[in-house]
């Protein structure tokens, strides 16, 4: 016999899963693609152009965001970082994969910090490496990390 909490959650994921069996061209599907092609592709032009796509579908690349400012390429340095950090991917983690996964949000963080964009009126503002984007970043590729953005915050209890 299951909880009654547990049958809300399997309810409310089967829902969740259900529009995008419903729409085979739902915007959820955009993580999978862009997970898919991290394991699949060489060509760093089209690695970013997917990771892009990706980050905008899952609310990114809104104008209050610094990367709305930029084109796709962008991320080309990010998915160099990626790379050497693929061993991460698919996998039970351990202890010292724990390390490596910090490391990863570390160094996507610090590159991210480092962007300098400009808004439509010439101003220069910094681009924000938040915890969201970076999170998304390392969801969308290795797949290590939950995207730790408002609602993950809240369904945690951290807000």
């Amino acid at each position: 016999m299951t909880s009654p909490i547990l049958d809300i959650e399997k309810s409310s994921v089967d829902k969740y899963l259900s529009n995008m069996v419903q729409d085979s061209n739902h915007r959820f599907k955009s993580w999978e693609y862009c997970y898919t092609v991290f394991g699949n592709s060489d060509s760093v032009d089209y690695l970013s152009l997917h990771l892009a796509f990706y980050l905008a579908s899952w609310g990114m690349y809104r104008g209050s965001c610094g990367i709305f400012w930029k084109d796709y390429k962008i991320h080309i340095k990010t998915i160099d970082t990626i790379r050497n950090f693929y061993n991460l991917r698919n996998k039970w983690y351990v202890s010292k994969d724990i390390i490596r996964i910090i490391e990863l949000y570390k160094e996507i963080q610090s590159y991210y910090s480092k962007l300098k964009y400009y808004k439509a009126d010439g101003t220069e503002l910094d681009v924000s490496a938040t915890d969201t984007l970076v999170t998304k970043i390392m969801l969308g590729t290795i797949g290590c990390v939950p995207a730790i953005d408002n609602l993950f915050k809240v369904g945690a209890g951290i807000y």
